[in-house]
């Protein structure tokens, strides 16, 4: 990793190797796009989703809804999963929501 670069940043950045797309949020919703195998080695939610089961989302050409929650803790999400320790939470609200995210996947 280059002086200064944070954890992630690369895979961030370089979406033409992400091969999965996210559609996250209820009322604005964003699409968020990474690497399936990513998520599937952080989640057994993310792996059945994504690469074990014959559930829609294996299959799917299309975007992966996540309504019930927002685009910025699901991006905070992901930068844990690549590997960013030190996350910095807005307010408790955004900590609550984050909490209630990874709880789920």
């Amino acid at each position: 990793m280059a002086e200064g670069e944070v954890p992630g940043d690369y895979i961030m950045e370089r979406q033409d190797l992400h091969d999965v797309v996210f559609l996250v949020g209820s009322e604005k919703k964003e699409k968020i796009s990474t690497v399936k195998l990513l998520l599937a080695n952080y989640s057994p939610v993310f792996r059945a989703m994504l690469l074990e089961t014959d559930m829609k989302e294996k299959h799917s050409e299309e975007n992966i809804e996540i309504p019930n929650h927002e685009p910025d803790v699901f991006k905070m999400m992901l930068s844990y999963v690549y590997g960013v320790q030190d996350l910095k939470f807005l307010d408790v609200d955004q900590a609550m929501r984050f909490h209630l995210l990874v709880d789920q996947y």
